[in-house]
Parts: C-alpha cells; structure tokens; sequence
C-alpha cells in the first residue's frame, strides 16, 4: 500500500552558524501512521531534513506527557510528529502515552512499531509490551514479554516488580521467579544498564575534533535514551523534570581503561530556532560512576564562547575558545535567526586525564 501523502506550508530553520533554506513539509496521511509499508515508502521519498520539524513538535509531546501529564494532548503532538517524519522513539512515547490513556491495544501497536524500527534499548519497548498486555489480560504473552525484557537488558527489578501494570499479578509470586529465571546468567543488573549505555559509544580516531561543522557531517546522530538518564545528569532540569527542550546524542568514546571510560556525547536544543549545539566530554568509573565531565565544544548558551575540542590522544586534548559575532546586534535583535558572520580567538587551553579519569590541567600532569 502506498502512503498518503500530503505537501503542506513550508517551515523555516535556521542554524546559529549557517542559514537554512525553507523546506516544504510533506505529511504522512494520519491513516498510514501505522501501516509499515506506507511508512518505508514515506521514509524512502521524503526528506530527511523534515527530521529537524518532526523533533519540535515530539519534544512538545514528551513535555505534555512527562511535565503537564496531558496524555491525550500529548498522543495528537507524537501522532502529528510522526506524519512529519517517523521514528522509533517517538511511536515509544506515543505508546506510553496509550498506556497512560489506558488505551491499550493502540499502546501494544505503538511499541510494536518502535520494535519494528529498532528502537534502543531494546529491552525496554519488550518490557512495555508486557505491560500492555498485562492490561489486556494477555497472562502468558505478558510473562514471554517480560522474560526477553529482561533477557535483553531491561534489567532494574524494582521497576519491573513495582509495575503499575503488573498489580494484579505480582501477589502470585510468578513474576519473581519469571524474573529470576530470565536473570540467571545475566550478571549484575547494574552492570548491565552501563554496558547498555556505553555500547553506542564508537571509538574515536586521533586526533579526534569537534568544530561547527562537526553536527552536520554526523548526519542523525544516534540519540541517547532516557532510561540512561542516570548518565547524563542533564536530562533533568533544576525542577527535576525532564529537560524536554533538548535532546542528547552519542559522539564517541575517548578512552576505556580498567579504571574508567572517557565519552564524548552531545545535546542540541529545540527551544528556538537556532539553538546552539554543544559537546560534554565525561569520565565515569568502570562501575558507571561519574568521575568528571565538562562542556568542551560547541556553546551551550548564545552568549558563551564558541569551543573547538581536539583529542590529540586518549588521554591528552586541548579546547579553543572563540567569541561570536553576529550578522546583527544581539542587544536589538536577539539571538534566534541571528546567523554568526565571524570568530574571534580568544584562547587555547591544554587538559590531560589522569588514570582515574579526572580532567588536569596540562601544566598539572
């Protein structure tokens, strides 16, 4: 079957570096949300830049879901965001939004869809899966679901024994032995979430650099899963409500000793048009603890200085900061839409990493 397409007004985005041309959003027809065939023809004729459009309205969609627990409000913006340009995390939140609406066949149909397009981590669209049909009253399909959940990663027992979903089951005993079962062999559940999160994390060749055209030449970056949140610290806002604005993607992995990991990750914001991309190097223990972390590229604010990182080696790089200056005055004009027409230098500074992961200054080693 073929999609229904639609070509709608054009939409405008712009890069605090470069200006981007108007592009015009064709939509997937509602009906062929779900149809697979009808989305692999969308996803093989439209472009790939109406990715950028479809993150702003899913981001409006987790807030309305996580922040103002607005679940109806919120499966209109994933539903509209995946006519725009599907993908697998935005039919996993459309799914938990189901779940929340207590509309649960359309719940399975949603993380059925995330699997079907290889949303990571795997475990955990297995795991809502079982949930759904726990609701259902699926019993059997429900425990088969849990068991590769759990077989796959989705590991963390008091989030599975204090299932909402599960309330009607977990007096029977069963759950914790399913649940045992499915662990045995599998190791330190802790363990296995940091593996999890830093599996993705592709080692980098040296010297290894991030500059402004670092984010375009990546393509789509793979993005980092909020079930690794413990990981990325910002996530979470100062309210402790997840930071819906941004959305943080993997770079790659600086260094990997028996005594730490070095990892380089990165968070583009979709709070305005425009909004800067920026670069956190991180060092975290070989359980997963975080040892140290630091913003080396990109400008977190509009008004920060500008930052190149360069890894000459594992162990060893150096940041140069930069001062922008825009195409009009920041006072008048502000900084959205505001293109950057130059840089000036400002300085260069050394850093090496110590054998347990803390960030030195050079003249320190």
């Amino acid at each position: 079957m073929r999609a229904i397409l639609l070509a709608l007004t054009a939409v405008a985005f712009f890069s605090c570096a470069e200006k981007k041309e108007p592009i015009a959003i064709t939509y997937l027809h509602k009906d062929a949300v779900f149809n697979k065939d009808s989305l692999r023809h969308f996803l093989a004729t439209v472009s790939t830049a109406q990715a950028d459009s479809s993150k702003v309205v899913f981001l409006k969609g987790v807030d309305l879901l996580k922040n103002e627990k607005q679940p109806q409000a919120a499966i209109g913006a994933f539903v509209q965001s995946l006519q725009i340009y599907p993908a697998a995390n935005t039919f996993y939140e459309l799914g938990n939004a189901y779940l929340q609406a207590k509309a649960w066949p359309q719940a399975l149909q949603s993380f059925e869809m995330a699997e079907n397009m290889d949303y990571t981590p795997l475990g955990s669209v297995l795991f809502q899966q079982a949930s759904s049909y726990a609701e259902m009253d699926s019993v059997t399909k429900m425990y088969d679901y849990l068991k590769y959940a759990v077989q796959t990663g989705f590991v963390d027992r008091a989030k599975i024994l204090g299932n909402p979903h599960f309330a009607k089951y977990q007096q029977e005993g069963y759950m914790l032995t399913v649940y045992n079962q499915a662990m045995s062999g599998n190791g330190d559940p802790e363990e296995i979430l940091w593996k999890g999160y830093t599996h993705d994390f592709k080692q980098a060749s040296f010297p290894y650099k991030i500059d402004s055209g670092s984010f375009r030449r990546m393509g789509e970056p793979k993005i980092i899963s909020y079930e690794y949140e413990k990981y990325v610290p910002e996530m979470r806002d100062n309210k402790f409500s997840r930071d819906v604005g941004n959305e943080f993607f993997y770079v790659a992995k600086v260094m990997q000793t028996e005594l730490c990991n070095v990892v380089l990750y990165g968070c583009r914001s979709y709070e305005g048009a425009g909004s800067p991309v920026y670069y956190i190097l991180a060092s975290f223990n070989s359980k997963g603890k975080l040892v140290d972390k630091m913003v080396v590229g990109g400008a977190k604010n509009f008004d920060d200085n500008y930052k190149e990182f360069t890894a000459q080696s594992g162990n060893r790089f150096q940041i140069q900061e930069y001062k922008n200056a825009y195409e009009k005055s920041t006072d008048e004009y502000g900084y959205e839409n505001n293109q950057v027409v130059s840089r000036s230098f400002v300085a260069t500074r050394q850093y090496a990493i110590d054998a347990n992961g803390k960030f030195i200054t050079a003249q320190q080693s």
